[in-house]
C-alpha cells in the first residue's frame, strides 16, 4: 500500500528513485488519496479510495475539572519508592565508595591523564575498596600486597589507574591486623554479598503499610568459633585520629546494623560483632549491636 500526492504517470512511479519524496509529500497533503496495490501490481491497476476525514472529540469542562482535581486514594503508596539502598534508610546518610561495585569502568568516568598525577581522596578510597573486593587473601599473605595488586591489574579485575591509586600502606596495615587474622582463621568467610530484603516503608521514615525492597552489599561477614557471625564494613573515610572513631560510629552505625540484620535473616544465625575497619585509622571500630 502507499499514499500518493500526485503522480505524473504510472511508469515514472516505478522507474523513479525518488518515490519516497512522493510519499512524504502525500503525507503532508490533506487532500491526499489512499491507494491499494493489487498482487503483482502492474501500471493502471490502482484502486483508489478517499481518506476518511478524522473527527475531533472534545472533553467537557466538567470532566476535565474532575480529572484535574482527582486525588489518589493511597497517597503514601505513590510517595514510597518500590526499592531503596541501605544508605536511604535514614535521612542524612550519604552513599560512599562501597556502593561502587563495578569491574568495567566507563571511559567517561576515568580521570584524564593530564589530571591523574595526584588522585583525590575519593578516587583513592574507591580503588582501595575495589582491591578488597577482588583480592585473594592467601596470595596477598604469601606474595605481598603489591604483587596482588599487579596480578589483579594483569587479569583485568582492576584498571591500571586503580592500581596506581591504591593506598598500599593502608592495605599492608590491614593484612597485618588482628581482624585479618580472624578472617583467615574462620571456617566460613563471605565477601561482597549482595542482598535484597522486603521491609515496611516505616524504615524509610514514611507512613507504615507499604512494602519496600531494600538493596545493599555487605563487604564481609565470617563465622566465629562459637558459631555466631561478625560483620565487617570497610571504610575509607578520611577522619582524624582524635575523634575518628566516634565520627565513623555516628556516620555508619545505622548502616552496619542493618547489614547485621540482613546477615541474620540470610543465615538464620546470630551476629555477635559489628566492625567498621577504617583504612585511615588503620584499625577496627566496634559498633554495638543487639539483635
Amino acid at each position: 500500500t502507499g499514499i500518493m500526492k500526485k503522480l505524473p504517470d504510472e511508469q515514472s512511479f516505478y522507474e523513479s528513485d525518488s518515490t519516497i519524496k512522493w510519499i512524504y509529500g502525500a503525507l503532508k497533503d490533506k487532500n491526499a488519496a489512499f491507494f491499494t496495490l493489487n498482487e503483482n501490481p502492474e501500471p493502471k491497476q490502482f484502486e483508489k479510495t478517499k481518506v476518511k476525514e478524522s473527527t475531533e472529540k472534545t472533553i467537557s469542562a466538567d470532566l476535565f475539572r474532575k480529572a484535574a482535581e482527582f486525588s489518589y486514594p493511597l497517597p503514601s503508596g505513590s510517595e514510597t519508592p518500590a526499592k531503596a539502598a541501605v544508605s536511604e534508610l535514614r535521612k542524612g546518610i550519604l552513599e560512599d565508595d562501597e556502593y561502587t561495585r563495578t569491574v568495567s569502568v566507563s571511559e567517561a568516568t576515568k580521570i584524564p591523564s593530564f589530571a591523574s598525577e595526584k588522585a583525590d581522596a575519593a578516587s583513592v578510597g574507591t580503588s582501595t575498596h575495589l582491591f578488597m573486593q577482588f583480592a585473594d587473601f592467601g596470595l596477598t599473605e604469601s606474595e605481598g600486597v603489591k604483587a596482588e595488586i599487579e596480578r589483579l591489574a594483569d587479569i583485568g579485575m582492576i584498571t591500571r589507574d586503580d592500581a596506581s591509586r591504591i593506598d598500599l600502606m593502608a592495605l599492608e596495615t590491614f593484612f597485618r591486623s588482628g581482624l585479618c587474622a580472624l578472617i583467615k582463621a574462620s571456617p566460613l568467610v563471605v565477601r561482597e554479598r549482595r542482598f535484597n530484603l522486603i521491609e515496611d516503608s516505616s524504615m524509610l521514615s514514611r507512613p507504615a503499610g507499604e512494602k519496600v525492597m531494600i538493596q545493599g552489599v555487605i563487604d564481609c561477614f565470617f563465622k566465629n568459633p562459637d558459631g555466631t557471625f561478625t560483620v565487617v564494613d570497610y571504610k575509607t573515610d578520611r577522619v582524624r585520629r582524635e575523634d575518628g572513631e566516634q565520627v565513623l560510629i555516628e556516620r555508619h552505625s545505622f548502616q552496619i546494623r542493618y547489614y547485621c540484620r540482613a546477615v541474620e535473616r540470610m543465615t538464620g544465625g546470630k551476629v555477635s560483632r559489628a566492625l567498621l575497619y577504617s583504612f585511615a585509622l588503620g584499625k577496627s571500630v566496634e559498633v554495638p549491636y543487639g539483635s
